[in-house]
This record gives structure tokens, C-alpha cells and sequence, in this order.
């Protein structure tokens, strides 16, 4: 495990560069809901997946490593236990502006259905006062000859 440590480092570095990666994305998320701008938010949640795709990946490196070793494995280890620290931090930051974000939106999507049951109750309300029309079926006589 001593000569794979280089290795386990690296790759608990690309992850928590990753994880960085993300947390920009998710605070570019809060703009996104402000300005109810969909495309851009649908395009920041991709970049988003590919970006826990890349963590998941990473994360079945270091699996890979610890049970390729499993004697050796010193889980003691400062370094990478600081390592480790680094990243829980960044994904505790996720995960926060995660929920304030999902706050943001759930309050954009209740104005927008509250808006929706607002210009329903209009309409029902339009049409009590002046009823529409039926149509129904005539006929048209032509008087001129």
C-alpha cells in the first residue's frame, strides 16, 4: 500500500477538485431559479451529472485500491485522512446550498401554481358574469334573388 499511497492521494485530490467543480454548479443554480431561466438550469443539472459521474468513478478507484490491499491498508494515515476531511467538508457545502436551492425553486413552483389556480378561479369567475354563447347548429337563408 506504501507505493499506491502516491496514487490514493492523487485520486482523493481529483476528487475533491471535482467535488469544488460541483459546488461552483450548484451555487450557479440559485441564479438559474431567480431568473426562472430553464434551459440554463437544465444545462447546469447535466454538467452537474457528469460531474457525480466522475466522483462515482474516482470513489471505485479508491475501492479498487483499498480491497487490493487489504492488509496493507494503513486507514490511519494523516495525510489521506485529511484528504478525506477536505472532501467531506466541500460536500457538506453542496449539500447545503443544495437545500437552500431546493427551497428557492419549491417557492418559485408555488407562486407558479398559485398563478395557475389564480387565472382559473379568474376565468370561472369571467364566465359566470358573461356566459359564452352556445353555438348552436343554424341554417343561413339567402332573401335575395
Amino acid at each position: 500500500m506504501d507505493n499506491e499511497m502516491p496514487r490514493l492521494i492523487s485520486f482523493y485530490e481529483e476528487k475533491k477538485s471535482t467535488l469544488f467543480l460541483i459546488l461552483n454548479n450548484t451555487q450557479k443554480h440559485e441564479e438559474a431559479i431567480k431568473n426562472q431561466d430553464i434551459s440554463q438550469l437544465e444545462d447546469l443539472l447535466s454538467e452537474r451529472q457528469v460531474l457525480m459521474r466522475k466522483v462515482d468513478e474516482i470513489n471505485n478507484l479508491i475501492n479498487d485500491l483499498y480491497q487490493g490491499n487489504p492488509s496493507n491498508i494503513k486507514l490511519n494515515n494523516v495525510r489521506i485522512e485529511s484528504k478525506k476531511a477536505e472532501c467531506k467538508k466541500i460536500l457538506g457545502q453542496i449539500i447545503l446550498v443544495d437545500e437552500k436551492n431546493n427551497k428557492l425553486f419549491k417557492g418559485e413552483y408555488l407562486a407558479l401554481k398559485q398563478k395557475i389556480t389564480d387565472i382559473k378561479a379568474n376565468n370561472n369567475l369571467r364566465n359566470a358574469y358573461y356566459p359564452s354563447k352556445q353555438s348552436s347548429f343554424g341554417y343561413f337563408v339567402d332573401l335575395k334573388k
